[in-house]
C-alpha cells in the first residue's frame, strides 16, 4: 500500500491546493492521500477564516482519503516547529511512503542534500551568532538565514517561502532517520491564501461565518492583562518583546493595531502576532520542550475521510501503536501525561474558536444580516461523496 502524505493549512483551501494533492496521486502512484491539516488557529498567529471542519470537507472533496489534525502547539508554532511536527505526525501513522510539498525549486534531492548542511553548519557558534546579529539588524528569518548562510559558502533560497519550509521538513526526515520520501511539486501561479481572505472578508454574505485577528482583540486584551505569569513564559515570547508588550500595553485599540505598534526592525508582524496568539492560547515554553521530550505526537484526531479508506484506518490503527481519537472530548483520559495536558490544551482552544463563531453569527443575525452559513458548510447528508466528517 502507498500512501503519499501532505502537511497543509487550507486557510482557505484553493487551486493551487487541488494541484498539490492531484499531482500527488499521480507523480506517486499512491493508493491513498493523507493530510496534515491546522485546526482552529494558524500558523502566522492568527484563527483560520473557516472552521476546520469545513476546510476538511474541501480537502476531501478534491481527493484526499484522510484528514488528521495537526496538535495546536504544532499549527501555530514557528515555522521549523511546523513542519517538524507534521512530518513527525505523519511518518508515526506507520503508512506514509512519500511526503509531498510544494516548492518554488522543484527538487527534493537539492533539498533534502542543502538541509544537511544547513543542519551541519548550525552547529557552528560563530555561524549562529552572526545569524543572531542580522536578526538584530531588523532582517527577517529567510533573509537573515540566508545572508548568514551564504556567508560559509551555503546557498539558501531566499525569498523562496515553501523551499525554505521543505528544508524544515527534509531536515526532520533526516533526523529521524524516516524512511518517508520526500517529493517536491513545482508550484504553479495561483491566487494566494491571502488575497482570498482579504476577498471572503470582503462578502457580505460569508462575513458572519469568518474569523479573523480583529475578533480575538477582546480577549487577547484580558490575556495580556491578567497574566497568571510573566508573559516571557509563553512560547515565542522573548524577554524584550515582554518588555514591549507591558510598555506599550496603554496604548493597545486591538489585535491588529498593537502588532503593528510592536513590531519593529528586530520583531516582524508575523512573529509579534504569533507570540500574542501563545499568550491569548496559554501556550508556553516550558510546554513545549516537555512534549518535545516526550516524543512531540501523543495521539491522532481524524477530521474526515472517505468510507473507501476503511483499509488504510485499519493499517493505521494496526501499526500506529497511538490512540485515534474519533471523539476527543473523551480522549484525555486514554493519554499519559504530558500529552492529556496537550489535548486538554486544544480542546480549549478548539470550544473558544466556536463560541466566537457562534457569536458572530448570532450578531449578524439580530442585526438582520444573512446567517453566515457559507456553501462550505452545508450539511453532511448534501453531500454526493460518501464522506464522513467527526
Amino acid at each position: 500500500m502507498r500512501t503519499a502524505g501532505i502537511i497543509a493549512e487550507c486557510n482557505p483551501f484553493h487551486s493551487g491546493h487541488a494541484y498539490l494533492l492531484e499531482e500527488a496521486r499521480r507523480r506517486t502512484g499512491a493508493d491513498y492521500l493523507v493530510v496534515a491539516m491546522s485546526g482552529d488557529f494558524v500558523q502566522r498567529g492568527a484563527p483560520a477564516i473557516l472552521d476546520k471542519r469545513a476546510r476538511a470537507r474541501r480537502i476531501l472533496e478534491a481527493g484526499a482519503d484522510l484528514v488528521l489534525e495537526l496538535p495546536l502547539y504544532i499549527a501555530c508554532g514557528s515555522a521549523g516547529y511546523f513542519a517538524e511536527g507534521g512530518v513527525r505526525l505523519l511518518d508515526s501513522l506507520g503508512v506514509v511512503t512519500d511526503l509531498c510539498f510544494g516548492s518554488e525549486s522543484g527538487d527534493a534531492d537539492a533539498l533534502s542534500d542543502l538541509a544537511s548542511q544547513l543542519a551541519s553548519l548550525e552547529q557552528d557558534a560563530s555561524y549562529r551568532q552572526h545569524l543572531q546579529s542580522l536578526l538584530r539588524q531588523g532582517r527577517s528569518y529567510p533573509a537573515a538565514a540566508a545572508q548568514a548562510a551564504q556567508a560559509y559558502g551555503l546557498q539558501l533560497p531566499e525569498c523562496a517561502p515553501n523551499d525554505l519550509l521543505a528544508l524544515s521538513y527534509c531536515r526532520t526526515l533526516c533526523e529521524t532517520g524516516s524512511s518517508v520520501r520526500p517529493l517536491a511539486i513545482p508550484r504553479i501561479s495561483t491566487e494566494g491564501a491571502t488575497a482570498l481572505r482579504k476577498q471572503m472578508l470582503a462578502a457580505p454574505a460569508q462575513a458572519g461565518s469568518l474569523l479573523w485577528e480583529e475578533d480575538l482583540s477582546e480577549a487577547l486584551l484580558h490575556a495580556l492583562s491578567f497574566s497568571p505569569c510573566p508573559l516571557s513564559d509563553y512560547l515565542d515570547v522573548s524577554e524584550d518583546l515582554a518588555a514591549r508588550i507591558e510598555a506599550l500595553l496603554p496604548s493597545y485599540t486591538g489585535f491588529t493595531q498593537f502588532c503593528g505598534l510592536l513590531k519593529n526592525r528586530s520583531l516582524t508582524y508575523t512573529r509579534v502576532s504569533r507570540a500574542l496568539l501563545h499568550i491569548l492560547l496559554d501556550l508556553r515554553t516550558q510546554d513545549v520542550q516537555c512534549f518535545r521530550e516526550h516524543g512531540l505526537i501523543g495521539w491522532l484526531r481524524p477530521l474526515g475521510f472517505r468510507r473507501s479508506a476503511a483499509p488504510l484506518l485499519k493499517a493505521i490503527r494496526s501499526g500506529c501503536g497511538l490512540p485515534l481519537l474519533t471523539k476527543p472530548a473523551s480522549g484525555a483520559a486514554m493519554l499519559a501525561e504530558p500529552f492529556d495536558r496537550m489535548l486538554q490544551q486544544d480542546l480549549r482552544a478548539s470550544e473558544f474558536a466556536s463560541h466566537l463563531r457562534q457569536m458572530k453569527r448570532m450578531k449578524g443575525m439580530a442585526a438582520g444580516e444573512a446567517s453566515g452559513i457559507s456553501p462550505e458548510e452545508r450539511p453532511i447528508c448534501e453531500l454526493s461523496q460518501p464522506l464522513i466528517l467527526l
